[in-house]
């Protein structure tokens, strides 16, 4: 049975696999009052495939840049947000397609095929002219053309400077905002950690986050297991350690109550929730979670 086109219009979570070499892009601007081209000189290679499975459909940036070298970006995109492609196209028999992506930096035409959950084809980048203003008005340097095409690939946008200065967080540079979009630091992140007390006020510390793989949902499973009032390096270093809410919460189901710090040990030392119950019930209560330690130190095998 094919997925509905509601199950589809569902927002997934960004996944972007970070741009490995520049593209080729046009002449370089030669003052800030210049206008943009009015579209990015050159074309790359898209590919868009839908996972049944996952009930996901990933779009892939492809192209050669002017040396040779292979550029890639990919990640999850809903149906909706992919104009003039319909769920009968993407499903169907392979036929011609023509659709866009519209981001506030610009917008990306597709030329291609489509049918049978695939994708493939090409497609081009037309720079929004009132993008660079916008990020003026705001504060920023205006982006030149690669940085306003890298912008608008990793969906770099109003929603996200306007909520950095909301979050009282200090200004990054064009750079520094590719850098968020490239690592998954985007407007649902923040809005989600600021939702839990996380306004770390650096948006470096964002993405150290995010590629440690600190999620608000990682956050917030901690806190309902009970650590609350943990920093950015707490949930790093738990993160880091293989302490996940359902390790914390087995140890909490046994009646144990441990620090994060308990918790890295335990696991630091291979004290799985199941050796602790083991344990129990060999010796019929609860041992300490020192001597937890020692026992597998020492090769138990409970």
């Amino acid at each position: 049975m094919l997925p509905t086109l509601k199950t589809l219009r569902n927002t997934f979570s960004p996944v972007s696999v970070r741009l490995i070499t520049a593209m080729t892009l046009a002449a370089a601007m030669t003052g800030a009052a210049d206008p943009l081209p009015a579209q990015r000189d050159g074309r790359g290679d898209w590919r868009l495939d839908y996972n049944d499975t996952q009930q996901r459909i990933q779009l892939t940036f492809e192209n050669f840049d002017e040396h040779g070298g292979r550029s890639s970006t990919s990640f999850p995109v809903p149906l909706t947000s992919l104009e003039g492609l319909s769920i009968s196209q993407l499903l169907g028999p392979t036929t011609p397609v023509r659709f866009s992506l519209k981001r506030d930096a610009g917008t990306f035409s597709f030329d291609g095929r489509a049918g049978s959950g695939w994708g493939r084809g090409v497609f081009g980048f037309r720079a929004d002219p009132q993008f660079r203003d916008q990020l003026a008005r705001r504060g920023y340097e205006r982006p030149d053309t690669d940085e306003q095409f890298e912008l608008a690939l990793h969906d770099v946008g109003y929603s996200l400077v306007d909520e950095l200065k909301a979050q009282g967080y200090r200004r990054p540079s064009i750079e520094g905002l590719i850098t968020m979009g490239q690592h998954g630091a985007r407007f649902d992140f923040i809005r989600a950690l600021a939702q839990l007390g996380y306004k770390l006020g650096d948006t470096d510390k964002l993405v150290d986050l995010r590629d440690h793989g600190v999620t608000p949902s990682f956050a917030e499973g901690l806190r309902d297991q009970g650590h609350k009032g943990l920093s950015a390096d707490d949930l790093v270093n738990a993160r880091d350690h293989g302490v996940t809410p359902s390790f914390a919460e087995g140890f909490r189901q046994l009646g144990y109550t441990p620090s994060l710090s308990d918790l890295v040990r335990l696991r630091d030392h291979g004290v799985t929730v199941e050796f602790a119950k083991r344990a129990r019930d060999r010796r019929g209560s609860n041992l300490a979670l020192d001597e937890l330690v020692r026992m597998r130190d020492r090769g138990d095998s409970y």
